[in-house]
């Protein structure tokens, strides 16, 4: 068995998502803190017999695009992935710190949102959690990060 736990921070919280060999196994948001602790409680589980790695997205400014929201957000978030790249090389853990056009391209997130929706399991996707919008985005795409790392094809959108 091999787990991976992918994470996408976010300014008020971290959306996560951990998979099984290759199958979503549960997903959610919570604070930072919160999310070093899910990555101390999975560690035990995985350690001894099953090998983990962690996926972290890193934010990213564009030249010659204007910047959404608030700059001191960005560094803010680039100290969340430290943080968590911290934590898992503290525990021996291998992680990769992906780029957002490395996992989606330019693809617009709500595009990418009904691709991962024809590409989850109907038993995956009852595990995602019902939330409100302004939550759910950073969960949605922990599992979008997960599935492409995982090389799961995201699903084409129909013609």
């Amino acid at each position: 068995m091999r787990y991976l736990l992918a994470l996408d921070p976010g300014v008020n919280l971290t959306g996560w998502a951990l998979f099984e060999d290759g199958v979503l196994q549960e997903c959610g948001h919570d604070g930072n803190l919160q999310v070093s602790a899910k990555i101390h409680s999975v560690l035990p589980m995985t350690r001894a017999k099953y090998p983990l790695q962690i996926v972290i997205e890193r934010p990213r400014t564009y030249k010659g695009q204007s910047a959404k929201g608030d700059t001191m957000d960005l560094l803010d978030l680039s100290c969340e992935v430290g943080f968590f790249c911290g934590v898992a090389h503290a525990r021996g853990v291998p992680f990769t710190v992906v780029l957002p056009q490395e996992w989606k391209g330019q693809t617009p997130k709500k595009v990418t949102q009904n691709q991962l929706a024809r590409t989850l399991t109907p038993d995956e996707w009852d595990r995602v959690p019902k939330l409100a919008k302004k939550y759910l985005h950073n969960v949605l795409d922990a599992v979008a990060i997960g599935c492409r790392v995982l090389e799961r094809r995201m699903a084409p959108l129909p013609d």
